[in-house]
């Protein structure tokens, strides 16, 4: 309310505005130079009615409007220049030039009146008519100054409210961060606050309450995890897998021929000869590693199972004979 007309959402307003005022004094100037144009051409006319008046009737009545149509013929003309001809001046300024010529052509078919009577100042009714038309004018145009003055005034206090607009925008940006700041923390609050009440009310309502153990809690007879004989069985059936599985694929993937046998089983040809294996220390050394690997497979088979049959003997005998049942079923 303080800083009305310089907030930053008031700048089209104000733009608004003073482009109306400019407008405003823009036609004010207009009239006034108009309303100066009317009072020149009206002293004009009291002067030659004057000097008519001291030397005799005019030779033609209309003689005082003729100057005053010139003038009128020639704003039209740079209006026109300015203006289309359906513009609201040049039509109006069309329909006074008609209105001046229909007059001047009235004056001219009436018959003379003679020598107008003058009054004790000798003074005729046109001449104090005329006066009467400068002193308006002259009210008109003093009235329009002053109209001008106040809209110069207030384009004036306009523009000093759009100058100090930056100036305001920056001040509205701070009070609004602050004050969202302060929101924020002011909500915060407002929750923790809400958050206290609750749980004083369930303090409040859990004071009277006692409980009571019906039973303990009893510990299970065997572990749930991990699953020992699942372990036993996977770890019996992979050092199956491992020791007869690695012996076929090793065979399968060495592409040796090791006999006559192996021979004519991949070529149709006759065996001219065969030569022995030469028995060295890289063939004894990978031999010997063969046989350890067999052993070990053969040993940690043999470990597991007796494992097995030592922890969980029962399990395995009714687990056999459930697979035998099964098996004899089946057949």
């Amino acid at each position: 309310m303080q800083y009305g007309g310089e907030l930053p959402e008031q700048m089209q307003a104000n733009m608004a505005r003073l482009a109306r005022l400019q407008d405003q004094i823009k036609s004010n100037t207009e009239a006034i130079m108009r309303m100066e144009d009317r009072k020149v051409f009206i002293e004009s006319q009291i002067r030659d009615m004057g000097a008519q008046n001291s030397l005799g009737a005019p030779s033609d009545p209309a003689q005082p409007l003729l100057k005053e149509l010139a003038i009128r013929r020639k704003k039209l003309e740079e209006m026109h220049a300015k203006y289309t001809p359906l513009h609201p001046a040049v039509v109006s300024a069309r329909t006074q030039v008609e209105q001046m010529e229909a007059r001047i052509a009235l004056l001219r078919q009436s018959p003379p009146s003679g020598t107008e009577r003058l009054d004790a100042e000798g003074e005729s009714k046109e001449v104090r008519r005329l006066r009467k038309q400068v002193v308006a004018l002259d009210f008109e145009t003093a009235a329009k100054k002053k109209e001008i003055a106040a809209t110069n005034r207030t384009i004036d206090s306009i523009q000093s409210k759009v100058e100090r607009l930056p100036q305001r925008e920056q001040e509205l940006i701070s009070l609004t961060r602050d004050y969202a700041n302060i929101k924020s923390s002011y909500d915060d609050l407002l929750k923790k606050k809400l958050q206290a009440n609750i749980s004083e009310n369930l303090e409040e309502k859990q004071q009277g309450e006692q409980f009571l153990v019906l039973e303990p809690a009893s510990l299970p007879a065997k572990p749930f995890k991990p699953d020992r004989l699942k372990i036993l069985a996977l770890s019996l059936m992979a050092s199956l897998v491992i020791g007869a599985g690695g012996g076929v694929a090793l065979e399968v993937l060495d592409p040796k021929l090791r006999g006559r046998k192996d021979f004519k089983g991949f070529f149709d040809l006759p065996i001219l000869a065969c030569l022995p294996v030469i028995e060295n220390a890289e063939y004894r050394r990978r031999i010997a590693v063969r046989r350890a690997a067999v052993i070990a497979g053969l040993v940690s088979i043999t470990g597991a199972w007796l494992v097995l049959l030592v922890v969980h003997g029962a399990k395995v005998k009714s687990i056999l004979l459930s697979v035998g049942q099964s098996l004899g079923g089946g057949n």
